[in-house]
């Protein structure tokens, strides 16, 4: 007989928080890149982006805003912004696209 133990829940347990982690911290970058990005006329736009978290039970996580303009001024391309820009959120998706992938890799690697 071997001395073999499977600890298969465990592992997929381990890898599941670490998963939901490495995606929190990922759209955390996200948002932290998309503020500055985002047009600046009172600032309530820029404070409104929050990071909607991904659960072990729940591997999706977000950045959103609740206010009712924001798809607004994220799809005019015509808008004139002083401070920010139109596609904050989508330019600021393709900037950070690699070190995205890059922090959840790391946070799944240390899953024990």
């Amino acid at each position: 007989m071997s001395d073999f133990s499977w600890n298969g829940r465990a592992i997929n347990s381990a890898i599941e928080d670490a998963s939901a982690r490495g995606l929190n911290n990922a759209a955390e970058h996200l948002r932290a890149t998309t503020v500055p990005l985002t047009p600046l006329d009172t600032s309530r736009l820029r404070g409104s982006l929050v990071v909607n978290e991904a659960t072990p039970n729940s591997l999706v996580a977000s950045v959103s805003t609740n206010l009712p303009y924001a798809v607004r001024q994220h799809e005019e391309l015509g808008y004139h912004h002083r401070d920010g820009q139109a596609k904050y959120l989508e330019t600021g998706a393709n900037m950070t696209r690699t070190v995205m992938g890059q922090i959840i890799r790391d946070a799944t690697k240390k899953a024990r």
